[in-house]
């Protein structure tokens, strides 16, 4: 997993709320700090097989007799598509990348220690 932290000093946090019926805005002030980035991301592979039938209705061509068919996903691959046959499956290959990215405020907690 790929993954790094960038930390940015700010003066100040704001949150900014509009009055009702009015252009003014007033400005908050949350805290001051530290906020920090924090972005990784995964590359997978994974691989889909499909297994069973397919049916499908047909009709006559006078249109009153309907049929019901079944295939086996197998017959359905196609190459060009990444749908290979594997015996009587299909199998197709996922590739993507999975990636967070969190912004959040550095908040110490710990206490300064005086030694005498």
């Amino acid at each position: 997993m790929n993954s790094r932290t960038r930390a940015k000093q700010w003066s100040a946090v704001y949150r900014t709320t509009r009055l009702p019926f009015q252009r003014q805005s007033i400005n908050e002030k949350l805290q001051e700090g530290t906020l920090r980035k924090w972005f990784s991301r995964t590359i997978f592979t994974v691989e889909v097989t499909f297994s069973g039938y397919i049916a499908y209705e047909t009709k006559s061509n006078a249109g009153n007799e309907t049929e019901y068919q079944t295939v086996q996903v197998g017959n359905l691959n196609d190459t060009s598509r990444g749908l290979l046959r594997k015996g009587q499956d299909l199998t197709y290959t996922y590739e993507g990348v999975y990636g967070r990215y969190l912004v959040f405020r550095d908040i110490s907690t710990s206490k300064k220690l005086m030694i005498a």
